[in-house]
């Protein structure tokens, strides 16, 4: 009997972690994009300790970081609560020895269904429009949400510009100290690396702007539709859009610096 109740609660948890991986891995967004649950593992807690990052790299990373560790905080409540309710739907088709065994299925599919719903909705003001009812309340809200990603944004664009002028002066003398053989290669293809993933870090920083802006846009649609009024919601939005486009003229000023740098150290940054 208690072998039979350890199979089942290993089967659950195996099947329960399956799916939460595989559905949450693959999960896509109101907006059109695709969640990325392995690169967010990834990001979150891969190599933020990296004593060859500058100040302004490691302040980038974090940055990152944040959003990233965000978006698994709530996949990982999504499942937990998934994982409750399927066990108990499972519990409840099956009888006798053939209870448990369901009860480990459905924990494992809602654990997958929770994850995905966890994940997608780790994403800002992202929600079902078809259901959602917009009201005064629900705008206030939203309005008290838009305002702290705002400003969250902006210190996104502060940070990235520091990593723009601090990558500027670090490749500008590993190109002197190269030339003059100060530094070897494998050295100066290092730091060319860690550049190339600041451009990777504020690319990402910017797209997850633009799929906030998205979000925002759904939600003063639905207000509008619904006759209340959105000018400060929309105030929140024309600052949201100029901190993404700043995102990307770092980026783009980033490659550049980096397109300086000797071919032979010069890394390729995926685009």
């Amino acid at each position: 009997m208690l072998s039979s109740i350890h199979r089942s609660r290993t089967l659950a948890i195996s099947v329960m972690t399956a799916a939460a991986l595989v559905v949450g891995g693959c999960a896509t967004n109101p907006d059109g994009t695709t969640a990325t649950f392995f690169s967010d593992l990834g990001t979150a807690y891969g190599g933020s300790d990296d004593p060859s990052l500058t100040p302004e790299q490691q302040a980038l990373r974090k940055q990152q970081r944040e959003y990233s560790q965000a978006r698994l905080t709530a996949t990982a409540a999504g499942a937990g609560i998934g994982a409750v309710i399927g066990a108990v739907i499972g519990a409840a088709t099956g009888s006798g020895q053939d209870r448990a065994k369901r009860a480990a299925i459905g924990a494992g599919i809602g654990a997958g269904v929770g994850g995905t719903a966890g994940y997608v909705g780790g994403s800002y003001l992202t929600r079902d429009h078809g259901r959602f009812v917009a009201s005064r309340d629900s705008l206030q809200a939203d309005i008290v949400a838009a305002r702290a990603d705002t400003a969250r944004m902006q210190r996104n664009v502060e940070v990235a510009e520091g990593a723009l002028t601090a990558q500027r002066t670090q490749l500008n003398e590993l190109n002197a100290d190269l030339r003059a053989g100060r530094i070897q290669e494998e050295e100066a293809r290092r730091m060319a690396d860690n550049a190339a993933a600041d451009v990777q870090a504020v690319r990402a920083l910017a797209e997850e702007s633009e799929r906030r802006v998205v979000n925002l846009n759904q939600s003063i649609a639905a207000y509008q539709q619904a006759d209340v009024s959105t000018a400060e919601l929309q105030g929140e939005v024309e600052q949201q859009k100029r901190h993404a486009e700043r995102l990307r003229e770092i980026e783009r000023s980033m490659l550049a610096v980096i397109d300086r740098t000797p071919a032979n150290v010069r890394p390729v940054v995926s685009s």
